[in-house]
Parts: C-alpha cells; sequence; structure tokens
C-alpha cells in the first residue's frame, strides 16, 4: 500500500511511541490517524546497578573459558609425565593423596622425591599458577590493588631470603593462622583481599627450579626437553586479542570502519588518540567559538591554535584571558550551569561564569601523552605527528605486548623506537575512533587554519558534510545500517535505534515510503545510568517541591486547583520583582491568576525560533502581549529610544543571563532563525545525530520520489528542514 504519509516517533530508553498520519496530497499537512502504538522493551542494562546484561553472562562465560583452558592444560601435563615417567598419573595421585603439597614443594628444592611426588607439585602449580597480564600497564583500582600485593609480596620473599613462593608458604607464620587449637595454611584469599598473590614469573621460576633439582639428585626420566615442555605449557597463555580459540563465534580482531569521505578509496578511521584527529578537533571547535553571538577574529583565533600546539588542554577560562574578553560576554560553547555552593545557596552571576569556565574547551591530552612517553617535546609535536599518529593507531589495534612488539618490528615509521620507548607507551591504552581518515583530516586541516568552520573547510576540501553516496535502498536495514550502528557505544541507546529500525521498517512494509519523518527524543537517552539516576532524584525533588508550592499558593490565593503553569505565572511574578517585563507597569498580585489580566509571552515567537524553554518566556499583561504580536522586543518598540532604555534598565535587573540575551536581542529574521536552529541542532547529543544522519541516508536514497523532505523534532524543540 503507497500512501502519502508521515511516521511520529517518540524514543525513550525502555519504550517507542509510534504514529503514521496520513497527509493530504495537496497541502501535505497530516488529516487523519492511520495507525498508532508502542513498543516496550528492557532497557539493555540492570536498573538497579546500570550494568550491562550481558555482564553476568560474559562473566560466567570467562569463568567457563578459564575453567575449560584449565582442564586442558592439565590434560597435556599428565599426558607428559606419564609418557616420560612410565608411570600412571592418577594412580600416583591418590597414592600421594594425603602429603602436605607446601611441605613438598619446600622440600623438593634439597632432597629427591619419587616420580609421583614430582607429578602432584607440577600438578599443583599448574592449577593455580599466579597473575599475569597481557599489558605491562600501570593498572588503576582494582587491579592496581593486586598488582601493588604483587610486588608486596615478592619483596617480602627476598627479604627473608625464601628460594621459592612454596618455600615461603610452608615455613614463615604470615601463612599461618591457628584454627582449633592448631596451625593450619591461609593461602587461600577471600572477600576481595589479595594479600596471597603471586604473579606467573616466580612460581613459573619456582617449578623451573625444583625440576632441576630432581634432575640434579638423579631423576633421570626429568631430561632438559621434559623441563622446556613443562614450562611451555605452564607459561602458555592465549592473548586477548586471539580471542577464545578456533571454532568460535567471538572475534577478537579490532577492526576500524571506512572513513566518511574517503572509505570507497579504502581509507580508515583514525584514531582519536592521533595528533591529527586532536588538532583537527581543537580547530573546528576553535572555528565554532563565539563571544555573546559574534565569532572570533582570524587573529583571536590563531593565537588559540598556538596555545594548543604548546599545551595539553585549554580551559574557557585561559581562553579569556588569551583574548582579554570582558567579565560580562560569554561563550556560546559553554554551559553555564547554576551549581549550588552550599545547600540551597545560589551562586552570583560572576560566580557562575567563574565555576563554569573551569570546564575544559579542548584539549591535546592523548597527543601529549605519547609525547612524554617518546621523550619528545610536545612543542615539536607537530612535526613529529607521523609518528604520533602511528603510536596512536598501534595502541588502538594492539591490546597485548606481544602484539605491540610485533606491530613495531614492522612499521618502519616505529621500528627505530628504543626499548626504552617501547616499554613506555605500552603503558597507554586506547580503543576509540573517529568518523574521518587521517588523509581526510589532513585535507581539511588548512582550510580550518584559515578560521573556516567546518562545514565551509569541508566544501573547500572537496567534500559535502551533509551527503553520502549510498545505495537505492527501501528498508533501513543491510551493511549501512550496520555500519552506522558499529559507531554506537552505548548498548542502552543501540537496543533503542535497533527497536526503533524495526518500527520504521514494518511501518515502511506496511505503506511504502513516507514523505515526513518526525522523532522526538528523551533527554535520558544520551545519559549513563549515574546521570540518570541523578536526574530522576532532581525530579523526585522538584516533583515534592512543586506540590508544596501548589499547596502554598492554593493557601495564599484561595485557589481550588493549582496547575504548573499557574506556577511558572507566580515564578516570572517574583522574578520581574511583579513588574510587566514590556511596560514596566506593576502587576497587581491579587489579580494574578484572574483570566486575561496576565499571560506567559515568548520572547523570541515560537513560531520562529521554535523555542519553548523556561528562558525564553516574560509575564506581561495581555494588552501589551497583544500589541507585541508576532515580533522580538526590539522589532516591536527597539526604534523608540526613550522607551528601549527603560526597558534595557529593568532587564539588567534579572540575574538571568540567557534570558537578558532573548530580551535585548535585536535581530532575529530567517538568517538568525535558522542559524539559532542549527545551533540547537548541533548541541543534542550523539544519539539524536546517529539518528538524523541515519534517516538522512535514507531519505535521500529512497526509491520514492514523493519523498521530498524531513522534519525532525528533537526534544520537542528543534526542528530542521532538510530537502532533498
Amino acid at each position: 500500500m503507497n500512501k502519502l504519509y508521515r511516521i511520529g516517533l517518540d524514543i525513550g530508553i525502555g519504550s517507542v511511541g509510534w504514529a503514521v498520519l496520513e497527509n493530504d496530497p495537496i497541502t501535505e499537512e497530516p488529516q487523519r490517524i492511520l495507525n498508532l502504538g508502542s513498543r516496550t522493551f528492557n532497557p539493555n542494562e540492570i536498573q538497579k546497578t546500570g550494568e550491562s546484561t550481558a555482564k553476568s553472562r560474559r562473566e560466567k562465560r570467562g569463568l567457563h573459558r578459564r575453567t575449560r583452558r584449565r582442564a586442558f592444560r592439565l590434560h597435556r601435563l599428565k599426558n607428559l609425565i606419564a609418557s616420560n615417567f612410565n608411570i600412571d598419573v592418577d594412580d600416583e595421585l591418590k597414592k600421594n593423596a594425603n602429603l602436605d603439597i607446601y611441605m613438598l614443594r619446600a622440600t623438593a628444592l634439597d632432597e629427591k622425591k619419587s616420580y609421583g611426588e614430582i607429578a602432584k607439585i607440577i600438578l599443583n602449580l599448574a592449577k593455580r599458577r599466579g597473575f599475569q597480564s597481557n599489558r605491562k600497564s600501570g593498572a588503576m583500582g582494582e587491579d592496581g590493588v593486586l598488582l601493588s600485593s604483587i610486588q608486596e609480596n615478592k619483596n617480602f620473599l627476598k627479604e627473608k631470603g625464601y628460594r621459592t613462593v612454596g618455600e615461603a608458604l610452608f615455613k614463615d607464620e604470615k601463612f599461618k593462622v591457628e584454627f582449633c587449637g592448631r596451625k593450619i595454611y591461609d593461602v587461600r584469599n577471600h572477600g576481595g583481599s589479595y594479600k596471597n598473590c603471586f604473579d606467573r614469573e616466580s612460581l613459573s621460576n619456582e617449578l623451573s627450579v625444583i625440576l632441576k633439582a630432581q634432575q640434579g639428585f638423579g631423576n633421570s626420566q626429568i631430561t632438559d626437553k621434559f623441563i622446556e615442555k613443562t614450562i611451555n605449557i605452564f607459561e602458555k597463555q592465549r592473548n586477548f586479542d586471539d580471542g577464545p580459540g578456533e571454532g568460535s563465534s567471538y572475534s577478537a580482531r579490532f577492526e576500524i570502519g571506512k572513513c566518511t569521505f574517503l572509505g570507497e578509496q579504502g581509507e580508515l578511521r583514525a584514531p582519536k588518540a592521533s595528533f591529527t584527529f586532536e588538532y583537527f578537533n581543537a580547530l573546528s571547535k576553535i572555528n565554532s567559538l563565539k563571544i555573546d553571538d559574534v565569532e572570533l577574529s582570524l587573529e583571536q583565533k590563531q593565537k588559540l591554535y598556538d596555545y594548543v600546539l604548546k599545551n595539553k588542554e585549554l580551559k574557557f577560562e585561559r581562553v579569556r584571558k588569551l583574548l582579554e574578553i570582558a567579565d560580562s560576554k560569554t561563550f556560546n560553547l559553554c554551559r553555564y550551569q547554576n551549581k549550588r555552593a552550599k545547600e540551597n545557596v545560589e551562586l552570583t552571576e560572576s560566580e557562575i561564569i567563574a565555576q563554569s569556565e573551569k570546564a575544559v574547551f579542548v584539549k591535546m591530552v592523548n597527543s601529549y601523552d605519547i609525547c612524554a612517553k617518546l621523550g619528545l617535546s610536545f612543542a615539536d609535536a607537530k612535526e613529529n605527528r607521523n609518528v604520533i599518529d602511528a603510536v596512536a593507531l598501534m595502541l588502538t589495534l594492539c591490546k597485548s605486548d606481544s602484539r605491540i612488539d610485533n606491530y613495531i618490528e614492522n612499521n618502519n615509521l616505529l621500528n627505530g623506537l628504543t626499548d626504552e620507548q617501547k616499554d613506555a607507551v605500552k603503558s597507554l591504552n586506547f580503543d576509540k575512533v573517529g568518523s574521518l581518515s587521517i588523509k581526510a583530516m589532513e585535507m581539511i586541516i588548512p582550510y580550518l587554519e584559515q578560521g573556516l568552520r567546518y562545514d565551509e573547510a569541508c566544501k573547500k576540501a572537496g567534500f559535502n558534510h551533509s551527503s553520502f553516496s549510498h545505495e537505492k535502498m527501501k528498508f533501513l536495514k543491510g551493511d549501512i545500517i550496520e555500519e552506522r550502528l558499529q559507531d554506537i557505544t552505548s548498548n542502552v541507546v543501540k537496543r533503542a535505534v535497533n527497536q526503533s529500525l524495526r518500527i520504521l521498517n514494518e511501518i515502511i512494509k506496511e505503506y511504502g515510503s513516507p514523505q515526513f519523518v518526525t522523532i522526538e527524543l528523551a533527554r535520558e537517552l544520551s545519559n549513563n545510568h549515574k546521570e540518570r539516576k541523578k536526574i530522576e532524584k532532581l525530579q523526585e525533588q522538584n516533583f515534592l517541591q512543586n506540590e508544596k508550592a501548589k499547596d502554598d499558593l492554593a493557601e495564599k490565593f484561595k485557589l481550588t486547583k493549582v496547575s504548573h503553569f499557574d506556577l511558572v505565572k507566580y515564578r516570572l511574578y517574583e522574578e520581574q520583582n511583579g513588574k510587566c517585563m514590556y511596560s514596566g507597569k506593576p502587576i497587581d498580585e491579587t489579580r494574578l491568576f484572574e483570566p486575561n489580566y496576565v499571560q506567559v509571552d515568548h520572547i523570541l515567537p515560537y513560531s520562529r525560533s521554535m523555542n519553548d524553554s523556561y528562558n525564553n518566556k516574560v509575564l506581561v499583561l495581555t494588552a501589551e502581549n497583544q500589541n507585541k504580536r508576532n515580533q522580538t522586543p526590539f522589532e516591536w518598540f527597539g526604534k523608540d529610544t526613550e522607551k528601549w532604555n527603560a526597558f534595557v534598565a529593568r532587564v539588567n535587573f534579572l540575574r538571568n543571563k540567557e534570558k537578558k540575551r532573548f530580551l535585548l536581542k535585536e535581530n532575529f529574521g530567517e538568517e538568525q532563525s535558522k542559524e539559532f536552529i542549527d545551533r540547537n541542532l548541533n548541541d543534542t547529543k550523539y544519539i539524536s545525530k546517529f539518528m538524523r544522519d541515519l534517516l538522512q541516508d535514507y531519505l535521500e536514497t529512497a526509491p520514492s520520489k514523493k519523498y521530498k523532505k524531513v522534519i525532525r523534532s528533537v526534544n520537542g524543540a528543534v526542528t530542521s528542514y532538510l530537502r532533498k
């Protein structure tokens, strides 16, 4: 069934609401509902902890894998022992079952043991063979405690003069505890403790020392070849890069997607830790920075370019000092948030600015760290960018020391690194890639250095950043979609997107290609579990405060029912000191809730700005609102100098800086409206960008010629028109 219709989606973390509306063939406005419904699903996380639902399966799978590999290791050792010692290993283990294994491990250093006892020692060590990481990086958190305990035990053995771990466990009181009047071994870790942990190297050394000692005591079946094979089986560990083994559906290969612009030429995306990516990102942000809606001059931009090439990060407060910006001006890319200093204590405007501008604007942290590990000056990073980029790519792809060593050996840029440099870079670990290749960014960077915005620089370099050539498709599925889905790192977001795609495909299957798609996104979708819990708590607090405020209003004004809109009116009344914002006339508090006495007005007309936020609202007398019509305050009475100056004086009494900007805005024509919409569109989280790009690809390649444009609404505040 092919119809002229539109789709509406409301996407949350646990549900997707949808509606299919038939459009009028002439006006293309919706005329009736064809179908609607909702799809609910469990978010891909544990509600209480926010952990992925796959975590428990992953942990169990890892445990099964570890158990299977240990059993296979013991099986190989039993076969090796049986063939060399010509004994039945299981029988010998039964005979020696009551022997103290730690006594055997300690005394085997100084006296001859039977082959059955030696077999017991080998298999005991092979069962619990100590910790060994694939990486030499300095671990933090739980791994840091583990490594610290291992190092303490190594130092302890050295200080006490113990030759092996087994000798220390048998002789030292540290590893014993009194139980029922007698001393027993306390060599296992309990309750998250790592006090009795040892590394693989120490236990491998003990096994080697014992076998060589027994060889010297006349056990002729213990040959050098037997010792070598035993140690090889004992130490063998599959690299994380290799995955679980052949025949498994799991792949541990770290595949990098193709460049958005040069993918057809085989160019792969660049690591986010590379110098080229960080510099490219810094230039893009600097060129998008505005001071009170005024773009920076090329000279100002150049000062910031020079600064980021010498420092690991640039904060907004440093930008203000470098460019000597007045305290009254603000940055468009800085999030000014009123974080309370104490309970119920609001910060002043200057304190909010000072606190918010401590945030990092751009950073070159990864490049800086790589330079530090290589012993290079960061001031020379631009000249050494090829080496830095190569190291970043290597550390993004390789997750074990052996892989890193092999990569360096076969890379012309890196095979000249010293052993100290190799060991130093191994302490770094990166895993994220961008959307563009090094080659594409190198083509764009010269234009960014000229001060052009990202979209302008792309166009100069011969790229169109907002369109991609794809094969035509009717449904949102296939390699193109799978490639885009790989970019989503959040399991919660990925499940929401997948559920939305299912709904879209079912609708398209039933009705054909749509004319319009409107998306409403829950803000919580882009937040992690901790942020969502924080928001839920804040919402609960706000709800209780609003309910109390409603009760207070109802009692004060003798109202039978207080709505949320009544709360907004009263909040605006107090914010404006009881005066109409446009005329300055006093508002009679006793008539505040009288019908048609006062109205809440959008400072920048909603039909032009699509902004329904609190910051775009003021309380005015009804007559003033009617006279203002669909104009901004400046368009209405800005030419009347006396009236405008009085208005500016009233506005300056407000503490809300964002509202001041709206009230005093002088120009807001079509171009400014589009700029406002685009800015809000660009400020949305990654999920909305993903869905916009995905749908844009679909709409541009869909077989239906009826496709004219897409209207997307993000969080009910932003509308973008994308014409084919």
